[in-house]
């Protein structure tokens, strides 16, 4: 698999060859820089790690009451846990925002630790509704009227 950009002055052009999901693995991507001459000024690489499936943090779905998709429905994720201190439960915002086109949030694990629970709520419009659900990290879930 290849990927290039073909520069011009004020034009940039991304062809990438192969057209499938890249699978699983470790890969490396390399930018050049060429002169007028085409020949290479520096160039730089950066070694990553892809995985396309989510397997950390929480993968969230919100559906209306109709079980319409919940486009844009306001998201909150707290952590629940005991606070030796105050002697209490605590609830900790770790992440809030919109859910997306199809109605789907996703916290990554750097956040939403592993083997936590995590309180979340969500509200939205047409009609008018509030959730409320508990769910443990990692997971793929979907929020439901309970």
């Amino acid at each position: 698999m290849k990927a290039e950009y073909i520069i011009s002055p004020g034009t940039a052009l991304k062809l990438w060859l192969g057209g499938s999901i890249i699978p699983d693995g470790s890969y490396t991507i390399q930018a050049r820089s060429l002169n007028a001459l085409g020949e290479e000024l520096a160039s730089q690489t950066y070694d990553f790690k892809l995985a396309n499936q989510q397997n950390s943090g929480l993968k969230i779905t919100v559906n209306k009451p109709d079980a319409s998709i919940a486009a844009g429905a306001q998201v909150a994720v707290y952590h629940r846990y005991y606070h030796n201190k105050y002697d209490q439960i605590v609830y900790e915002r770790v992440w809030e925002g919109s859910a997306d086109i199809k109605g789907q949030v996703i916290v990554p694990g750097s956040l939403a630790k592993d083997g936590n629970d995590y309180v979340v709520t969500a509200l939205g419009t047409e009609p008018n509704f509030f959730y409320y659900q508990m769910l443990r990290s990692p997971g793929n879930y979907t929020l439901v009227v309970l």
